[in-house]
């Protein structure tokens, strides 16, 4: 291997990389994450949306604007905030798909005038595969999951949570979104050579029959901006 001439090309590497870090730190940082909700109540029903949380913070110098305006290309819609210094939080709500990447657009407005700013890619988290249990249920109650992952990571940690639930709420969707308050619940840990997660509820710990729904979801523990996928499945369970 010639160092002589791998050494140049490391050195305009790096310098180009350091060029556009320069660039972007003169507009500003953004951290982002999305939210993805799928809910299946029978194998009619169902409803898939997610949610994207961006917060930008301007490290720009000589910011005079108050205002920035934030749109989802391929989107009407224009959404405009009052610029926080310390991190302007904008949250776009929308049947967006998981595992995929938008681009929002970014304009500030100073003195009237709208002038473009800068723009960010999310990449939405792919949705969790619930493949037990079925719509209806005896015996023991196995919850299985295929594991998610990313080009940047594999998701090992996962939350699943039981609720009870009103007959009439297991085709109700957005009775089911609103779950709160589990029966029980239990955090498991995949080993990264696993390719689907599994946990089982006994029978005999619950008051059958009647309707329930399980929530499988992505765990963290470093704050609320952070991309988490959940799962919701409803059935009926009896002895």
């Amino acid at each position: 291997m010639n160092i002589k001439r791998i050494l140049p090309i490391l050195f305009i590497a790096l310098a180009l990389a350091g060029c556009g870090l320069v660039e972007q730190l003169q507009k500003g940082v953004a951290r982002k994450a999305s939210r993805i909700t799928s809910v299946v109540a029978t194998d009619t029903v169902s409803k898939e949306f997610a949610i994207v949380d961006i917060e930008y913070v301007f490290t720009g110098t000589g910011i005079s604007a108050d205002k920035v305006v934030f749109s989802r290309e391929g989107s009407s819609r224009e959404d405009t905030l009052n610029i926080v210094l310390a991190g302007t939080i904008y949250t776009d709500i929308d049947t967006l798909s998981p595992n995929t990447t938008y681009t929002y657009k970014m304009w500030v407005i100073d003195n009237d005038k709208m002038k473009e700013y800068d723009e960010v890619e999310v990449t939405t988290l792919p949705d969790i595969e619930v493949s037990s249990p079925d719509l209806a249920v005896s015996g023991d109650l196995t919850v299985t999951w295929k594991k998610i992952s990313t080009e940047d990571k594999d998701y090992l940690k996962y939350k699943i949570e039981l609720f009870q639930i009103e007959a009439g709420d297991l085709i109700d969707i957005d009775a089911l979104i609103a779950l709160t308050n589990p029966v029980d619940e239990e955090e498991v840990e995949l080993a990264e050579s696993d390719t689907e997660g599994k946990y089982t509820f006994s029978a005999a710990n619950y008051e059958l029959p009647g309707g329930y729904a399980v929530k499988v979801s992505t765990t963290s523990f470093f704050g609320s901006l952070v991309d988490k996928s959940s799962t919701i499945k409803a059935f009926a369970w009896s002895e």
